[in-house]
C-alpha cells in the first residue's frame, strides 16, 4: 500500500508540471502568433510529453493491477479458508465412517463370542464396504479370515477356501501401514499353522503338518517372543513325532513366559495338558514320555 501512494502521489506531481507547460505554451502562441520561438528549455518536448503521458497510463494501470492483486489475494485467502473448511468436514465425515466401521468390527467379535458367525459375518462385510481399502477394512477382512479359519475344517473344499481368503489377506497386509502390520501378519500366519494342524488330525493327513510347521515358523518371524506360537509349534512337532524338535519350542516358549507375566500360565502344566489332550490318539509314546518327563505333563490322567 506505501507503494502504491507513493506511485499515486509522484504521477500528480508528473500531471502539474505537464500543466504548468502547457500554460505556458500557450501563452507564447498568443503573444507571438507570427514568429513563436520555443526554447528547449523552458518547454517540454513532444517526445518526453509523450513518454510521460504513457508514463500515467502505465502508472494507472500498475495502480489498478496493484489493487486487482490485493483483491485477488483476499479473494485466494477466502477460497483458501472455504477448502480447508471442506477439507475439514471430509475428515470428519471419514472419521465417523471409521467409527462406525470399528464400531461394527466389535460388534462382530461379541457375536463369535455367542457363537453366532452369521451375525459377525455382517458386520464384518459392513465395515469393509463402510471403508472400503483402509486399514479398519483390512482389519475387518482379517477377523473374516479368523472366524473362516474357525468354522471351515472338515474338507478339502474348506481348505481351499481359508486359503484363498487367508493369501488375499497376506497379500494386502504386505502394503499395510499401520503399527499393527506385524501383529496382523504374524496372527494370519498362525491362524494358518493351527488350520493346517487342525486339517491333517480331522481329516488324517500328515503332509498337512509340514505346511502347518511353515506357517507357524512365518508367525514366530513376525513375533518372535509370542508364547502361543511356540507352544503350538510344539504340538505340530509333537504330532510329527519329532521329539527333540517339541521339546525345543516349549523350551523356548517357557523361557519366553519367564520374562512375560502375561504369558507365564501358558506354560503351567495344567494348561499345556489342555494344549495336547485333543490329540492324545496321535501322539506316539516317545512323545508322551518326554512331555511327562520334561514338562511334567501327564496326558494318562485327567
Amino acid at each position: 500500500m506505501v507503494f502504491t501512494v507513493s506511485r499515486v502521489c509522484f504521477l500528480n506531481q508528473k500531471q502539474n508540471e505537464i500543466e504548468k507547460n502547457f500554460s505556458k505554451l500557450e501563452s507564447l502562441i498568443q503573444n507571438n502568433n507570427e514568429n513563436i520561438i520555443i526554447k528547449y528549455n523552458d518547454s517540454v518536448a513532444i517526445e518526453d510529453e509523450v513518454s510521460i503521458s504513457l508514463s500515467i497510463i502505465s502508472a494507472g494501470i500498475s495502480v489498478f493491477a496493484i489493487f486487482g492483486g490485493i483483491l485477488s489475494v483476499i479473494n485466494i485467502v477466502s477460497y483458501k479458508d472455504i477448502y480447508s473448511a471442506i477439507d475439514a468436514a471430509n475428515k470428519v465425515m471419514e472419521s465417523q465412517k471409521e467409527l462406525l466401521a470399528a464400531r461394527l468390527i466389535q460388534d462382530g467379535r461379541v457375536y463369535q463370542l455367542r457363537d453366532r458367525p452369521k451375525y459377525a459375518l455382517d458386520c464384518y462385510d459392513q465395515a469393509i464396504s463402510i471403508v472400503p481399502e483402509s486399514n479398519i477394512a483390512l482389519i475387518a477382512e482379517y477377523e473374516s479370515f479368523l472366524l473362516y479359519s474357525d468354522i471351515f475344517s472338515s474338507n478339502d473344499e474348506d481348505i481351499d477356501k481359508t486359503e484363498q481368503m487367508g493369501n488375499a489377506l497376506i497379500s494386502k497386509l504386505e502394503s499395510f501401514n499401520g503399527y499393527e502390520k506385524k501383529l496382523l501378519m504374524g496372527d494370519t500366519y498362525f491362524s494358518f499353522g493351527c488350520v493346517y494342524g487342525t486339517y491333517a488330525v480331522k481329516l488324517n493327513k500328515p503332509q498337512y503338518l509340514k505346511k502347518s510347521i511353515e506357517y507357524f515358523d512365518k508367525a514366530i518371524s513376525c513375533d518372535g517372543n509370542n508364547v502361543d506360537f511356540h507352544r503350538n509349534l510344539a504340538l505340530t512337532y509333537a504330532l510329527n513325532n519329532d521329539v527333540e524338535k517339541c521339546k525345543k519350542s516349549l523350551e523356548i516358549a517357557k523361557r519366553f513366559a519367564k520374562s512375560e507375566p502375561l504369558y507365564s500360565t501358558l506354560m503351567e502344566s495344567e494348561r499345556l495338558k489342555l494344549l495336547f489332550k485333543p490329540s492324545i490318539k496321535h501322539l506316539s509314546r516317545k512323545i508322551k514320555n518326554m512331555l511327562k518327563k520334561k514338562f511334567e505333563i501327564d496326558l494318562m490322567t485327567d
